[in-house]
């Protein structure tokens, strides 16, 4: 696989910058997709800051940005230029010591409604400011719903299994 160097490689808010014009986003608009203000991205922009898990989480949503060339200047700017490999890049890339990020970036990956990827991401973060025991709750809630889900999915099965095997009979 042949690696292109871009113009900017210094850091990684000249690559995001570089990627922003690359695609032809204005400020506001690339802002918008990151859910952050325009400060922050020309914060970003500019080094004086570097992105938050949820804005990385926001590039792989929402942008075909390859996270290895953003995050080291390695490799191309886009998941899906040159090499076919290079569409799993933004999944195994991510050089966080702390797994949970990287592990967290995949799952959200894995949603096909992306909007509610999006809104569900932001609320995770808010979570760390809820007492431990209320988390738990949550923790409860959310097992409940889903086992309710399974249950109520298994009854139309069986609902509509019986039905059909009344049709069957009928004719």
């Amino acid at each position: 696989m042949s690696t292109k160097k871009y113009l900017y490689t210094d850091n990684i808010g000249d690559r995001l910058k570089q990627y922003r014009i690359s695609k032809g986003y204005k400020v506001l608009e690339f802002s918008r997709m990151l859910d952050i203000s325009q400060g922050s991205l020309s914060g970003l922009e500019n080094n004086k800051s570097k992105p938050s898990a949820e804005t990385l989480a926001n590039l792989v949503l929402h942008t075909d940005i390859d996270l290895k060339w953003l995050l080291t200047g390695d490799g191309l700017m886009f998941i899906n230029e040159g090499d076919e490999t290079s569409t799993d890049s933004n999944r195994n890339v991510l050089s966080y010591d702390d797994k949970i990020e990287t592990e967290h970036l995949k799952l959200i990956k894995q949603f096909k409604n992306k909007e509610l990827a999006k809104n569900i991401n932001s609320k995770l973060i808010k979570l760390e400011s809820i007492d431990p025991d209320e988390l738990e709750d949550i923790d409860v809630y959310i097992d409940l719903r889903i086992s309710r889900n399974k249950q109520k999915k298994v009854s139309e099965t069986m609902t509509r299994t019986g039905e059909d095997r009344r049709k069957t009979k009928a004719s």
